[in-house]
């Protein structure tokens, strides 16, 4: 019985793969980036930095952001000699810093960055913010009760923790997409699917490896993989949606749950508690002028 079991979900995800490898989109836009500042999370390893490295080839200035100094250097030169390009920085950000973790660096950094996407924005050409979402959205929950509920300490767990962190991120993506309607800054979220990546590592070295090999080569590679995102930052017809959800490329449909309004404006409210942003500074930012 067990056999048979195994021998179905190979089949499966033979099948999956195979459909994954003749869907997989590639951006197409030709764009240039001269004269925009590109900031990457994350841009020192995988999707991030293949996103980084595209960027750079484009003519941005490109700022790689990560919590590893080393690991920043040496994304620095990988980027430079395979874009050509030496207007590139790094800036350490520890996103993790906070004492509650799931998704709150985001939530942190956006809304401290508004005032400056608004002021570089216009009609014409918004600012854009680009959300990574996961497929593992579909399984996480927003409890805005107790919304670090999960233990991390059991590695087995971090899955459910991650999944709760990215259906977070989407209800706060489509949420402030609705709060900025009417400013020149449009957000948006990506799926970039199953991809063989450096984040299995954070459950065992053994599933890492394994993880990361059957991912590269039965669904996507990190620049497979980082293409929806750069479509949904280049793209001229992304560039005029804001509160989209897309994958392959394509505009798509994230889980009904991270369109609730209600949960969104609760998670919103908890969020800038849980870091400690008050409602004067979240109105300050959010009309796009700094704190004095």
């Amino acid at each position: 019985m067990i056999l048979y079991l195994v021998a179905a979900v190979v089949a499966i995800a033979v099948l999956i793969s195979f459909y994954q490898k003749n869907t997989n989109s590639v951006c197409k836009s030709k764009r240039r980036l001269d004269g925009i500042t590109a900031l990457v999370t994350g841009g020192t390893d995988g999707m991030g930095l293949q996103i980084a490295i595209e960027f750079a080839k484009r003519g941005a200035r490109v700022i790689v952001a990560c919590p590893f100094p080393k690991e920043g250097a040496e994304a620095l030169k990988i980027i430079v000699e395979e874009s050509g390009n030496k207007n590139v920085e790094f800036k350490h950000l520890d996103l993790a810093c906070l004492k509650s973790v799931n998704y709150f660096g985001q939530f942190l950094l956006t809304i401290l960055l508004l005032p400056l996407l608004m002021k570089t924005g216009t009609q014409q050409e918004p600012s854009r913010i680009v959300n990574t979402g996961s497929i593992l959205h579909h399984v996480g929950h927003i409890d805005v009760h107790n919304l670090n509920g999960i233990s991390a300490t059991n590695k087995w767990l971090l899955a459910q923790v991650y999944a709760n962190s990215k259906i977070a991120l989407l209800s706060f993506n489509f949420e402030l997409a609705r709060r900025l309607r009417a400013t020149n800054v449009v957000v948006n979220a990506v799926d970039p699917g199953l991809v063989g990546t450096n984040i299995y590592y954070g459950v065992n070295s053994l599933v890492g490896i394994v993880a990361k090999f059957c991912f590269r080569n039965m669904y996507k590679t990190p620049l497979e993989g980082a293409q929806t995102a750069i479509h949904v930052a280049l793209d001229e017809g992304a560039g005029k949606l804001s509160g989209g959800y897309f994958s392959n490329c394509n505009v798509n449909v994230a889980n009904r749950r991270a369109y609730d309004e209600e949960t969104a404006q609760l998670l919103w409210t908890e969020s800038a508690r849980l870091v400690s942003l008050t409602d004067d500074e979240i109105k300050h930012f959010m009309n796009g002028t700094l704190l004095e």
